[in-house]
């Protein structure tokens, strides 16, 4: 009886074996000619790319090609976001390009806000530059979008957007030529399209930024975030920007959320009001744009000093006629006090005059 079971057993396990191994015969004759499945199915999927979850092989695959991206996902950092980007510019010959770059702070600010408010899908920017500000905005996540309004003036533009269609395939646009008449006809041909995120980087006049920010506004719905990059008003490269956004504020057309500070730029972040009237600021204070009024004409009569000036009487008639319009400040002494120096002995007199006057003001 024993030896009965144990020959019907070795039968049974017999013509198992047999069967798989037609099987596998048959399944790489099927994959060749589209009959059956199998080893030929399986080779065609790896030739086309694609997964076959429902074999062993083929679920630890897509389990390993999600844990890769996974693990992509979590490397992106505010000290590692920007080495691919700034290793494609020096590949093609630019060097670093430091002109858009941000710091390690203000990307980690961007990364988090773009992971944090997950209805940001669809992203507008005014300005592209070098990509900087782009890479920051399309890393965190991959079912964001963005399109780039530009003058792309600058010869790194065009390596820029390269790089973004390589890294970021089918999610990035860049509409070349003016801001304001290119926004107009994207309009006309998408009079419905909203976006979730609005970036200014470009500034120029009052009047242009302040274009800016009403064209945004038309396009925006009420959770659309808003990001005004560079409106220090201590300098005079960003006092326009931050003068167009202050009045934005106050008549209602943004509200400030954040105001930020960062040792290179200063950013704020806001929403659109949409007809809700004025709200209060955040915690800034409110700005003296008398004083503001008054670093300009510092920052200008320091700069004809300084590059515009070929000779020292040349220097005591700007430096005559700044006093009758603004108080110097150290800066500005300074930079006459040097060019004085370049003929020292015969303007001794003048020179002594101007540092006692200096001293007494701007004690050491």
């Amino acid at each position: 009886m024993r030896e009965e079971e144990g020959n019907r057993r070795r039968e049974g396990e017999g013509k198992e074996k047999g069967g798989e191994e037609r099987g596998e015969e048959g399944s790489g004759e099927g994959g060749e000619d589209g009959e059956g499945g199998g080893k030929g199915q399986k080779r065609k999927a790896g030739e086309a790319g694609s997964v076959d979850a429902s074999s062993g092989g083929g679920l630890k695959r897509a389990k390993s090609i999600v844990r890769t991206r996974s693990q992509r996902a979590r490397v992106v950092t505010s000290t590692n976001v920007f080495e691919p980007l700034n290793s494609f510019h020096r590949s093609q010959g630019k060097g670093e390009i430091k002109e858009w770059e941000m710091s390690p702070k203000q990307a980690e600010w961007i990364l988090n806000l773009i992971k944090d408010n997950k209805h940001v899908k669809s992203m507008i920017e005014i300005g592209f530059g070098s990509a900087h500000m782009g890479v920051t905005l399309l890393a965190p996540r991959s079912d964001t979008s963005l399109i780039s309004f530009g003058q792309a003036r600058s010869a790194y533009v065009k390596d820029a957007k390269v790089f973004l269609d390589q890294e970021y395939p089918n999610r990035h646009i860049v509409i070349e030529g003016d801001p304001v008449e290119q926004f107009k006809r994207f309009v006309r041909h998408f009079p419905a399209m909203k976006f979730d995120l609005a970036v200014i980087l470009a500034h120029a006049t009052i009047e242009t930024t302040a274009a800016y920010l009403s064209m945004l506004e038309s396009v925006a719905h009420k959770n659309t975030l808003i990001i005004m990059d560079n409106i220090d008003m201590h300098k005079i490269t960003s006092e326009n920007a931050f003068r167009a956004w202050h009045s934005a504020t106050e008549s209602g057309l943004v509200y400030e959320t954040e105001f930020l500070t960062f040792k290179e730029r200063v950013w704020a972040l806001g929403k659109f009001g949409l007809g809700e009237g004025p709200k209060p600021l955040t915690t800034r204070p409110k700005p003296d744009f008398e004083q503001l009024d008054t670093n300009k004409k510092l920052y200008r009569y320091t700069e004809k000093l300084e590059k515009h000036c070929k000779s020292a009487a040349e220097a005591m008639r700007i430096w005559q006629d700044a006093k009758q319009h603004v108080r110097p400040d150290r800066w500005m002494y300074k930079s006459y006090l040097k060019k004085l120096a370049r003929e020292k002995h015969t303007f001794q007199d003048e020179i002594i005059a101007v540092e006692k006057e200096m001293f007494e003001r701007f004690p050491p």
